[in-house]
């Protein structure tokens, strides 16, 4: 583990020659390596637990922290900002406590359920209704179905609940395709990424009111005179 403040030299190569002022302010908050197999989806995972406003997520799988870190510290960011109780949920088979008693030391909103992912009591999950799962542990097609049936039913719905998977150009690519192709059970809106083994975003559009819209002043005005 790398002091909080510095940075690792090659890490430090990277920002000299790809210069990114707020990624770089993190990794020194981080204290720790770039992870050099996905170093964007870290800051990315940041990004949207604060635009989403998300209160409580879970991550499945914790390798060795890196999205980890930027999880928790959206959550304990959010807390601050809009006075919640919010918590970071990580799911591993293997002991983290090392990695994440020092956060928790530090404030951040971790809890650790040594477990396998797919053998967690309906109660832990119905602990609350979760704005944000992201799934990366375990890359085989049928373990990742045993947990998008579990977890699924305690994700929000109506376009407020995000459902994140790793690798789906690689390992996960068939899951990703069957959950795709499976729209009556799981009525997801969803990007890709390509780059770095791939990364899905899904939005939960379950009970969504599709006939509503948006417009700040009521609805939308007319244009007088445009020519459609």
């Amino acid at each position: 583990m790398v002091p909080k403040g510095e940075l690792h030299p090659m890490d430090q190569k990277i920002f000299d020659d790809h210069p990114s002022d707020i990624w770089e302010s993190m990794m020194r908050l981080h204290g720790s390596h770039i992870n050099h197999t996905t170093p964007h989806f870290g800051p990315m995972l940041y990004w949207i637990i604060r635009a989403i406003g998300a209160c409580n997520v879970i991550e499945i799988g914790v390798a060795q922290g890196y999205t980890s870190w930027f999880m928790a510290q959206a959550i304990k960011d959010n807390n601050i900002r809009y006075s919640m109780k919010g918590k970071y949920v990580a799911i591993d088979i293997d002991d983290k406590r090392p990695l994440f008693d020092p956060w928790k030391e530090e404030g951040m909103p971790v809890e650790f359920w040594q477990m396998n992912s797919v053998e967690v009591p309906e109660d832990k999950l119905a602990e609350c209704k979760w704005d944000l799962i992201f799934q990366d542990g375990w890359h085989n097609t049928k373990h990742c179905t045993k947990e998008l049936e579990m977890y699924y039913p305690h994700l929000k719905d109506n376009g407020n609940g995000y459902w994140i998977m790793h690798d789906v150009y690689s390992w996960c690519e068939e899951y990703y395709d069957l959950v795709m192709e499976k729209k009556n059970e799981y009525p997801f809106e969803a990007i890709r990424f390509l780059n770095n083994y791939g990364l899905a975003i899904c939005r939960n559009m379950k009970n969504y009111d599709h006939s509503k819209r948006f417009w700040p002043q009521g609805d939308q005005p007319e244009s007088e005179g445009f020519v459609c």
